[in-house]
């Protein structure tokens, strides 16, 4: 999951200027917020999501806690995402439209965190392997065909809400 949360800050060195991967890191705050925002909810869940007879009702209303959560915390990054120039610094204006999609990002991955919580709590860790191969994916994108910030965000995003799909479908399946 640590991976998963930091590949795209991990690679911006590799693809970015380094002025890009400075502006990059300070989109990556926020979705390092929203990931870390809602943690609680998986701890206080996870006891129903190992009883066979709750789990599925107990991800369901977890997801959908957390995806409120994520939605707020979406709204809040666009909103607030005009005043990063000022409070910041002018240096980071390029990244100020996209602060919402680092926090949908973000938002995603504790969706994904859940998920693979679930995997864990069903004693099913297997449920991991949809995530790793969109990860390994990501990766290559990243490597390959990303010299952008806005690129960056989109595959990170993009790989995001690639998880959590499979890994949805992967947990219904088993």
């Amino acid at each position: 999951m640590i991976v998963a949360v930091s590949l795209d800050l991990l690679l911006s060195r590799s693809v970015l200027s380094s002025s890009d991967a400075g502006v990059y890191a300070l989109g990556a705050v926020a979705t390092k917020a929203a990931f870390w925002l809602p943690q609680a909810i998986g701890v206080v869940v996870y006891p129903r999501l190992a009883d066979p007879l709750r789990s599925a009702v107990a991800l369901r209303g977890a997801v959908r806690v957390l995806s409120l959560i994520g939605l707020a915390t979406t709204v809040v990054a666009a909103l607030g995402g005009g005043l990063v120039p000022v409070v910041i610094s002018d240096d980071y204006r390029p990244v100020a439209g996209l602060m919402w999609l680092f926090a949908l990002t973000g938002a995603l991955l504790a969706i994904l965190q859940l998920m693979l919580l679930t995997a864990i709590a069903r004693d099913r860790a297997r449920g991991a392997l949809p995530a790793l191969l969109v990860l390994v994916v990501e990766a290559v994108v990243i490597l390959t065909a990303v010299d952008s910030v806005p690129g960056l965000v989109a595959v990170a995003a993009g790989a995001a809400a690639c998880s959590v799909a499979a890994t949805w479908v992967w947990l219904a399946a088993s």
